[in-house]
Order: C-alpha cells, then structure tokens, then sequence
C-alpha cells in the first residue's frame, strides 16, 4: 500500500474522531518510526538543498501521520515537535493544508498554556490561509521563519485592511485568551483569576455580535478548538453567581444556535407522533424508548444496568476516543441494549439517533461540543439532563432538568432555569462500591506516604482537584490555615503541561508568601508512570495487577487520599471525589454556599448524619481543618463513624425506582 493512502487512513480517523484502540496506536508509531528511519537521510538532504525528490511526499506524511497519532495519545509536546518538522520542508501539492496545520499547532500551544505562541501560530495560520486564496506574494518574507509577533502582526494588519472579513476571526482568536488584548495584563494568571466574571460577560456581549459566515464557522467545525473555546467559557461560569449563569447560558446558546442552525433539526416522529398514538391501541405495553447521549458515562452507568429493561427500550450513543477504554468495558457489559459510536459528522449523527424513533433522551456531559451541538436539535419528544451538568443550559430544546430536594435552597424555584425543573426526593445518582479498591487502605498512610516522597511528620491537607478550577478566595483561605498550623503542608494536584504548573506557582507565591514552602504541586501522573514502569515485571503482586488495569484510574488517588489528614473540599466540588473519599472513610471538609456543586458533600453527609465536617464560614473551616489535623483521637472518631455509615450513600435503590417513575410520568404526559 503505498504511503499517502496509509496515512490518509490515519488522517481521516483522526477528524472523524473515529475510535482506535491504544495497541494499534502503538502499532502504527512503531511501523512509522521504522519507515522514517528509511528515509531520515533523504529528510536531511531535502531540507538543505530545499529540492523536492520523490520521497517528499513519504516525509511530508510521516511527520503528519505521527503528529495525529500522539494527538490521540494526548501526548501534545511530540505532536508539536513532528507538526514543526513538517514546516521545515513541505511538497508544494500539500500547501493547502499549511493554514490548518499551522492553527492545529496554535491550539496545541494554547492547551499547554503558551498563549504568545497560541497567537504567533493563530496569526500566521490566517495570513498563509489570504495569501494562498488570494494568490499573494510577499516579497522576501518567509512566514513560516518569523518568530517575530510584532513582525507578524504587521503584515496581518496590513493584508486584514484589504481583506476584512477575517476582522473577526482575529477577535475571536483573541477572545479565547484568558483577557482582552487591550488590556496589559502580562500572561499574570493572578489577575486572570480576578477578572474571569467580567471579562467571561465582555467577551459573551462580542460574540452575540458575530456575523455568521463560513471563515468562523470552519473555526468552530475544528473540534479541538471548539472544546477548548466552551470549557473555556464555562470554566468562568463556575466562578459566577447563579442569576449570571442564568443569562450568560442562553446568550451562548443563542450563539451556537446562530452558527449551527444546518442542525436545529426536528425528529419526523414528533411530528408524527400523535398519529402514533392514535394507530396503538395497547399504548401501555410499548416500552418507553430511551437513549443516552453522552462521552462519559460514570454518572449515569449504575442507571443504565439496572433500569427495568421490560419497561424501557434502552439506546446508548456515545463518542469514544483513546483513553476511553473506561467506557468501553462498562459497554461491553450490556445486555438487549443498542450501541451506537458517533462520529464528527453531526448530519450523520442526527440521521442516527433520529432513525431510533425515540420517546426520551438524556444528554450526559453536555461539557462536550459534539454532545451540545447534538442538543441543539429536538431529536426526540422529550429532551432532559441533569445535575451532573450543574447549571441551566440555555437551551430550549432541554425540556427537563433533573436536580434534587437535597440540595437545598440553591436556587429559587424555576428562577435560574430554563428548563422545568424536576426535583427528586434521592440524588438521582446510582453509586456502587469499586471492588478493586478494596485493597486500599487508609490505615496504610505512612506506607503511602513513602511510596509518593510525602513527609510522615507533616499535616498534609489534600486539595484533590484540577488547580483551574479552584477560586482564588480559596486559596487566601488556605493561608489562613498555614498561619494556623505551622506543622501544615497544602498538597495541590501539578497540571501535567511545565509551563502552567510554572504560572500557577507565581500564583501561589503571590497568595502564600512566606508559606510557600508549605505548598507541594504533587504529579499524580509521574507516579502513574512510575508504577506502571516498575510493575511492568512483578505479575504476581495483585495490587500491581490492579495498577496496570487502564480501566481503574483512581486507585492512584485513591492511594493520594489516603496520604493526608485531611481532604478539603472547594466550592466547585466533583462529585466523585466526595464519594470516593466517604468510601475510603476520610475526612472531607467541605464549606457550602448557594452553588449546587458546593453541596454535593453536605448534602451526602447530612444523609449520614454526620454534621461535624460541614463548616458554616471561612472562619470556621480553618478551626475545623486545624483542629482535626493536630487532633488524631477526634479525627479517627470522624473516620470510623464516616466508615461504617458510608453504606448509606451507596448503591441506593430508591434513586433507581424514582428515575422509572419519574420518566414514565413525563412520557405519559408528553
């Protein structure tokens, strides 16, 4: 087969997202690196004498083919590194594609938090894309050799003046920074993190004034920066009163409903459905059809099993990538239940679950810019998400969204929503006990402690959370707590990209001075690594076995969590820490407020009846933590009282009964 066509095969499942599984990723870089090593001399000649040979082509899509390969490894510094080659010498045939390859490299620096080289790429991508549709030269500039912004930014201003509509594709470039460009803010996260709730509204207030046209909508069709460009947004959210969400939700709606209204779809069987109804006489004994949407399915996986499948008709369409071999063993596991794998391609995805003929759909992670768009459309009667999205999602088309009386008073009735909202008496959340965790002990601290580097005399308090979601009033808290405890050590998870854990130790050193000290950034992921290295050749030792199961991702956590005192818990809470760290009968403190995720632990321990580990004030969290942490005899009471309660939070049956009866009602009502 010749070459072109092998990694023209590579290409296309990269954009069509279509699923690989890791061995035959590993198979394709080691039959790549074996052909590169055939023509690594031929590279070096070509480069120096910048003649193209007949080998040009097979160079040109070595590098290509390994810079999508590590993609889906997520392994972003290599596919930089084989993405520059390719700029280094390219066949005139692929010249076309130097604009998006030249993008792709923007946002691969922008995931790594390098945003002056995210706009050098960015900038040079538009001005490669006018000069080649435009057939202009410049004369003695070779863009790809600039390294120069100010250089770059001149020569786009310049043909911008001529080409206007790409005005603003630049403004939205710019508007995924963390800051407006007119504003002088020097990459200072610090001020990043002050600025979010204004600039998240300034930027939203621009975008509801694009015009739609097809050089922003490409943009918007690049997956990878479509995701970076929502999570973005709401990444700022999370940091906003609820009543801001409320309205700041619907104007991005309305945004993507502008640029996506190919997909404002409407399924044939909600037109035709009450001529169905009519032609079924025995409507009671048809099973409700339903389907699940999603990428991610934790939150709705002990669901899915054990709903009554002589009463639900049970549809799941899922996207799948690399690292979701998580999802795939929970789908090999289903019985009488129809699996679909989405793709990119929207049109085709709709066509699919459209074909269904489905009563109700349940949007799962809706954080996901495939999913969200899918959502977009009314692809059956009945549309509902749920809590594990936390807010209101704007969207008209949403017309349940299911949350819980637990939870409180987080919101005035139907306020903050556009959706109805439904109120269940449980949680709505199925969760079972992981077995494979069982060996984890918290008993075992010292020895876990050794095995990640951690000091055994220190109180260590565990922030067991990304740092980009942790608000900047939690970490002057935590330096309280540092002044209190001068036996205390913070451990907060390291981004894995070295150049943001670099920014985001400025921060801190900002916020804890003296104490700075007392702050560890811990690398789960080099343990990870570590591990699997070391274990690779003990296959004896079960708890290595465990390890080396890509399927289990939290038992190096798991092992973290047992490392400390005490577990904070912050107000942008995910709900799987507080359920693990129950199981493994820790202590998590947790502050509530008026936002939902800040009463996921709450609500779980006021179901225990355990009310010492919920603090009223800022005030009141620092005694608690302080005191728990140099207090062993009461801290260990906490401990036993939440491990032998923790049954209580679990594999709870009633949830499973309330989802039956709630979706059938809404069904007979629609």
């Amino acid at each position: 087969m010749e070459l072109n066509k092998i990694f023209f095969k590579i290409e296309n499942k990269f954009f069509k997202n279509i699923i690989i599984s890791s061995e035959k990723i590993n198979q394709n870089i080691f039959f790549i690196k074996n052909i590169q090593k055939k023509y690594q001399k031929n590279i070096q000649t070509n480069i120096q004498t910048n003649e193209e040979t007949k080998d040009t082509d097979a160079i040109f899509y070595i590098n290509l083919g390994l810079c999508y390969l590590y993609i889906y490894k997520k392994e972003y510094h290599l596919s930089k590194r084989y993405l520059k080659q390719i700029f280094k010498f390219y066949p005139k045939s692929q010249l076309k594609k130097i604009p998006n390859l030249l993008f792709l490299l923007a946002i691969l620096h922008y995931k790594d938090g390098d945003y002056e080289k995210y706009k050098l790429y960015s900038y040079k991508s538009i001005i490669m894309d006018i000069t080649l549709k435009n057939k202009i030269i410049i004369e003695g500039k070779n863009i790809l050799s600039i390294k120069n912004k100010a250089q770059i930014e001149e020569i786009l201003n310049k043909l911008t003046k001529l080409h206007k509509n790409y005005y603003d594709l630049i403004k939205l470039i710019d508007l995924l920074l963390p800051f407006y460009k007119e504003h002088n803010f020097n990459f200072n996260l610090n001020l990043i993190y002050q600025s979010l709730s204004y600039f998240s509204i300034k930027k939203l207030d621009y975008i509801q004034n694009l015009k739609n046209n097809d050089i922003i909508k490409s943009l918007f069709l690049n997956n990878i920066f479509n995701n970076i460009f929502r999570k973005g947004f709401l990444q700022f959210f999370e940091n906003l009163e609820i009543n801001n969400v409320y309205s700041l939700q619907k104007k991005l709606y309305l945004f993507y409903h502008k640029f996506f209204d190919d997909y404002n779809v409407i399924s044939r069987y909600i037109i035709n459905k009450n001529l169905i109804q009519e032609n079924d006489t025995n409507d009671n004994n048809i099973k409700i059809k339903l389907g699940f949407i999603g990428k991610n399915f934790k939150f709705y996986e002990n669901l899915i099993t054990k709903l009554n499948q002589e009463k639900f008709e049970i549809y799941i369409f899922y996207y799948s990538h690399l690292n979701s071999t998580e999802n795939n063993n929970f789908i090999q596991n289903f019985n009488n239940i129809q699996i679909e794998n989405l793709s990119n391609n929207l049109e085709n995805n709709q066509k699919t679950i459209i074909d269904q003929n489905l009563d109700i759909i349940i949007y799962a992670d809706l954080k996901n810019i495939n999913i969200y768009l899918l959502s977009l459309g009314k692809l059956a009667p009945i549309q509902l998400t749920s809590w594990e999205n936390y807010y209101t999602t704007g969207n008209s088309k949403i017309d349940y969204f299911i949350s819980s009386k637990s939870f409180g008073n987080y919101i005035e009735k139907n306020n903050y929503f556009y959706e109805n909202l439904l109120e269940f008496d449980t949680l709505g959340l199925y969760k079972s006990f992981n077995p494979d965790l069982f060996y984890i002990k918290k008993e075992n601290k010292l020895e876990y402690r050794n095995k990640y580097c951690l000091p055994k005399e220190k109180n260590i308090y565990l922030v067991p959370f990304k740092l980009s979601i942790i608000n900047i009033s939690f970490f002057k808290i935590l330096k309280q707590l540092l002044d209190l405890d001068n036996n205390g050590l913070i451990v907060f998870l390291s981004p894995k990209s070295l150049k943001l854990k670099r920014k985001f130790y400025n921060i801190l050193e900002e916020i804890f001075l003296d104490k700075i000290n007392n702050i560890i950034l811990f690398d789960l992921n080099y343990y990870k690594i570590k591990y699997n290295q070391d274990n690779k050749y003990n296959k004896y030792n079960k708890s290595n076995q465990i390890l080396n199961n890509s399927s289990n991702k939290y038992e190096y956590l798991s092992k973290l969590l047992c490392c400390a005192d005490i577990i904070l818990d912050i107000e942008n809470n995910q709900y799987e820490i507080s359920y693990l760290s129950i199981s493994l009968g820790k202590c998590l403190l947790t502050l509530p407020n008026n936002n939902l995720h800040s009463k996921i632990t709450k609500t779980l321990y006021s179901k225990m009846g355990i009310l010492d580990l919920i603090a009223d004030n800022p005030e009141n969290y620092i005694k608690k933590a302080n005191l728990l942490a140099n207090t062993p005899s009461i801290r260990n009471d906490v401990e036993y009282e939440i491990f032998y309660k923790r049954n209580l939070i679990f594999e709870d049956k009633k949830s499973i009964n309330e989802w039956e009866e709630q979706l059938t009602r809404i069904h007979k009502n629609s």
